[in-house]
């Protein structure tokens, strides 16, 4: 018999949005909002001032990034700088 092996579904932001797993650094160019999804309709969880560090842990299909700030999982859009 063969065995069958399944990738790993992609992950999903909570209104569906397929995120790529994918650290990096990005550096806010503006001052820029952080969401609870990856989009503008969603609740603002906190703002971050143009040059505050952004700790990457997924890209989102629609071109957002979720970050990981202060302990908890955001989703920011906007133009960063990429170090």
């Amino acid at each position: 018999t063969c065995c069958r092996h399944r990738l790993p579904d992609p992950e999903q932001t909570a209104s569906g949005v397929k995120v790529e797993v994918k650290s990096g650094t990005y550096y806010a160019s503006s001052e820029l909002n952080l969401r609870s999804d990856a989009s503008s309709d969603a609740d603002l969880i906190s703002s971050v001032a143009a040059g505050t560090q952004l700790n990457s842990t997924g890209v989102c299909e629609n071109g957002w990034i979720r970050v990981d700030y202060n302990g908890q999982t955001c989703y920011a859009s906007g133009d960063f700088d990429i170090s």
